[in-house]
């Protein structure tokens, strides 16, 4: 699979984990699919933050006894078991990286301030095939921009799935609430607030 890229037909993401833990520790994997199409693309470094971020939950829960779990804890659990259970039906295509695409994602990792392994190859995979990269940190959000490379971050997700009635209005503020539980860095204010355009996605 060395060499260069096939280009692309039509529109594809590429997840990095942020957006993909979000829509995991809400068990609304589904729904993202109904949005992004089939299967969920992630590249291979994605993958492995994702079954870390598993694994770090699953530890944590065998470490309490069942009777003083956290709500949220054993919900995000709860989530996270159904999402592994689905992980063996494939839910998510994990992409090789052609060699010029790991280059890229070396030279970025490298270079840019701000930039982690996990996005350095979602946003080499986008650069090279023209995809849409899905991700939650403004540096890699502003470098992307600067590279021209289209994105999407969790908030405009939910905005786009409730104005393709996807979700009612009232459903995506409670989605949204339920990831800030375990986002630690997600924006404040309300959906509407960011559908309306009185607050700004970036």
């Amino acid at each position: 699979m060395d060499g260069s890229p096939p280009s692309g037909t039509g529109i594809k993401y590429v997840l990095n984990t942020r957006p993909l833990l979000n829509f995991t520790y809400t068990d609304q994997i589904d729904l993202l699919e109904k949005l992004l199409g089939k299967p969920i693309y992630i590249p291979a470094q994605v993958y492995e933050d994702w079954k870390k971020a598993r694994s770090r939950l699953d530890r944590t829960l065998r470490e309490i006894p069942t009777t003083r779990r956290d709500p949220l804890d054993a919900r995000l659990f709860a989530h996270l078991q159904q999402a592994r259970r689905r992980f063996r039906s494939n839910p998510f295509r994990v992409l090789r990286l052609y060699e010029e695409e790991r280059d890229l994602a070396l030279e970025y990792e490298r270079d840019y301030v701000g930039i982690d392994p996990g996005e350095s190859e979602v946003l080499a995979i986008c650069q090279k095939r023209g995809w849409t990269a899905v991700l939650d940190d403004r540096p890699a959000h502003e470098f992307a921009v600067a590279q021209g490379i289209a994105t999407l971050g969790t908030l405009e997700v939910l905005i786009e799935m409730v104005q393709q009635g996807l979700l009612l209005l009232n459903e995506g503020e409670h989605l949204l609430g339920e990831m800030r539980q375990s986002w630690p860095r997600a924006p404040g204010g309300r959906l509407n607030d960011y559908l309306s355009g009185r607050r700004h996605v970036w």
